[in-house]
């Protein structure tokens, strides 16, 4: 138990500097109890896939006689599609989760085609893995091939209906694959010492940071910029007010890191700079007022 909470707490630290420092945030301090919560949620969240192939809940009904198929000529053809078919799987959780997840909205089309396109492409793939399913046995070399285009054509039609709901699907899908890799692994211990294994979850974690951290409420262990409204002893840089509406990124004893509007790097306000502050939008205040 005492592991899993030093890797849970390394691995909220690793998240929470690296999304900072595209920011511009520098600060390395280990003391700060947001960082088990933000290691909490990732882990969490890893742990719905790899639930998924624990409990053998990673696949759907037309690929069942790939899964039980167990021809060891064509076990490298069999691991490539049971991969590609857990997009499914990843697009169910990713769509269960984004609406409590994702608090920043998502850019989405507004050209109705792009919701036909969605839904006769989507259903197209399911189909084509269905084939797939069939097919296996007899095929398995075109089976790998066409589950991996079917792959592909079933995230661009999830990228064609939304943007965050792709980035989260896509973020499954490669902890699903990852799982997968590490359940063939005879020796888990010179599976963990090869470095080539360390670039699959270095990839995993940047597409967290990258795509999903920042779209999560701070609530649930995310890191969404939250509106505030800054009390000023005096104006500070970029603020020509001593009220100054902008976005929190991070809360220290020492200052607050906050994001104006119209830039791209973080403010930092000493404390002793702030006589009180508002943690919700600049809306609210005038409607109180």
């Amino acid at each position: 138990m005492a592991a899993l909470l030093v890797a849970i707490y390394g691995i909220g630290f690793v998240i929470l500097c690296a999304y900072e420092a595209g920011y511009g945030i520098l600060q390395f301090s280990p003391l700060r109890a947001r960082i088990f919560a933000v290691g909490f949620a990732f882990t969490a969240l890893v742990a719905l896939p790899v639930a998924a192939h624990h409990y053998k809940l990673a696949y759907y009904g037309p690929l069942e006689p790939v899964l039980r198929n167990t021809d060891q000529a064509a076990k490298n053809d069999r691991e490539v599609v049971l991969a590609c078919g857990f997009i499914y799987t990843a697009f169910f959780m990713a769509g269960a989760f984004s609406l409590l997840l994702l608090s920043v909205p998502s850019a989405k089309s507004d050209r109705w085609w792009h919701g036909v396109l969605f839904v006769a492409g989507y259903c197209a793939c399911l189909g084509i893995f269905a084939i797939i399913g069939k097919a296996f046995a007899s095929h398995p070399r075109i089976a790998s091939v066409a589950a991996f285009l079917t792959c592909c054509g079933s995230a661009a039609c999830i990228y064609l209906i939304n943007e965050r709901t792709f980035a989260l699907t896509l973020w499954f899908f490669t902890c699903g694959v990852g799982a997968q890799h590490v359940r063939r692994a005879t020796d888990r211990l010179r599976f963990a010492l090869d470095f080539r294994n360390w670039l699959f979850a270095i990839v995993n974690v940047w597409i967290y940071v990258a795509m999903i951290f920042g779209t999560v409420p701070p609530k649930l262990g995310g890191g969404a910029p939250t509106p505030v409204v800054l009390y000023l002893n005096r104006p500070a840089a970029w603020l020509d007010s001593t009220v100054a509406s902008a976005s929190l990124l991070d809360e220290t004893d020492q200052g607050f890191y906050v994001l104006t509007p119209g830039k791209n790097k973080a403010l930092y306000i000493p404390r002793s700079d702030v006589s009180s502050v508002y943690f919700g939008p600049a809306e609210e205040v005038t409607k109180s007022k």
